[in-house]
Order: structure tokens, then C-alpha cells, then sequence
């Protein structure tokens, strides 16, 4: 028996939606509880999201824990989007924009993004670093110095690990896991005639 019984019906996907823990870009105010309460108020407008965090997926697994102990009834399915900011740098000296959504049907996903992630590194003053919390703590450490607390070594570390084109293409299609489960998504905004 089909959930769709009178036909087709349109559904409505949203899935760039940031998440608490999102390192970077985070304009939150509120708690991970008031987060999930404001999602669950908003009814049935959106069906589907995909929770967006910059070289994780953190808060994706607190949007799946929240789903699994019987909250989120209103969302039909969360999706994986991991945010990445690759170089060369555009003309504004951003990186340029990269997400990957990843298909969360596979019960070990979670794991095989996590190992995946582990892979991707970049390197910053001759040192390698890879795309774990862990790691880019380390390279905020060596950015924001010894003193500063681990909010802001993993905000800078986030910033600041920004692989090239050539390496992160590189790493994505010898994961041939994440290749098969994922689509890559470019960011494109068109410039104003002023630029």
C-alpha cells in the first residue's frame, strides 16, 4: 500500500538547513532543544532536510539521535550535508562552495562518511591535516595559537582547511563509497556587473 494514495503530491525538500553546530556562519542564539521544538512547530511545511555543517556532520547525528528517540515526527527523512570551502579562492577571496549530500539508507553511513572524512586532508605550513574535529582543532591551534580555547581552534581550523580543487576531486572519486552514496553540489552565485 502506497503512503501516496491519491497520486502524486508534491513534497517539499529542504536541504540546506544549518544546524547549532554548524563552526562556521553560526548566527544560532537558541539550544539544541529549542532547535529541534522550532523545526517540530514548523508542521508539515518541509518534508525532507539536510542538515548542513562545514566539514561534518555533527549535527547531523544530534538531528538523527533527536529523530530516533521519537522526536522530528514532521520530517520524513534528514540527509547528510557536509559544507566544504575549496580553493582557488573567487575573485572576492572566498572559497568556493562545495556540499556533498549523502544518501543516509546505508544503517553504517554514519561510519563510512566519519572514515571517509579521515581521508581528506590539507596541508598548512608543510604539516598535514585532516578533516576530523580533532585534526582541525590542531590546525586552529597553530593558527590561533596556544592560548586559545577549543571553540576557537575548531572555528579557525574549519576556516582555514580549504583543500584545492585538484585534491579534493582527488579524494572524493577514490572514495568509492561515498562516490556511489553522495551528490557533489557547487555553489554558483553570478556576479553583479560590478565585479
Amino acid at each position: 500500500m502506497s503512503n501516496f494514495e491519491v497520486g502524486s503530491q508534491w513534497r517539499r525538500w529542504d536541504l540546506h538547513v544549518h544546524t547549532p553546530d554548524s563552526v562556521l556562519e553560526n548566527k544560532f542564539t537558541c539550544s539544541w532543544d529549542e532547535y529541534i521544538k522550532h523545526i517540530e512547530d514548523s508542521g508539515n511545511t518541509v518534508s525532507v532536510i539536510g542538515a548542513t555543517d562545514y566539514a561534518s556532520i555533527s549535527g547531523y547525528k544530534k538531528l538523527r539521535e533527536a529523530k530516533s528517540s521519537g522526536k522530528l515526527d514532521n520530517i520524513d527523512e534528514i540527509f547528510p550535508n557536509i559544507e566544504f570551502r575549496i580553493t582557488p579562492e573567487t575573485r572576492k577571496s572566498k572559497g568556493i562552495n562545495v556540499h556533498i549530500i549523502v544518501d543516509p539508507s546505508d544503517k553504517h553511513h554514519i561510519d563510512k562518511i566519519e572514515e571517509a572524512l579521515s581521508r581528506l586532508v590539507f596541508k598548512y605550513d608543510e604539516q598535514k591535516y585532516s578533516c576530523t574535529e580533532f585534526s582541525l582543532k590542531g590546525l586552529g591551534r597553530e593558527i590561533a595559537g596556544p592560548d586559545a580555547s577549543a571553540e576557537e581552534c575548531l572555528r579557525e581550523g574549519v576556516n582555514q582547511f580549504k583543500p584545492m580543487y585538484e585534491s579534493f576531486f582527488e579524494w572524493y572519486n577514490g572514495e568509492s563509497w561515498l562516490k556511489a552514496n553522495s551528490v557533489i553540489c557547487l555553489l554558483y552565485t553570478s556576479p553583479s556587473p560590478r565585479d
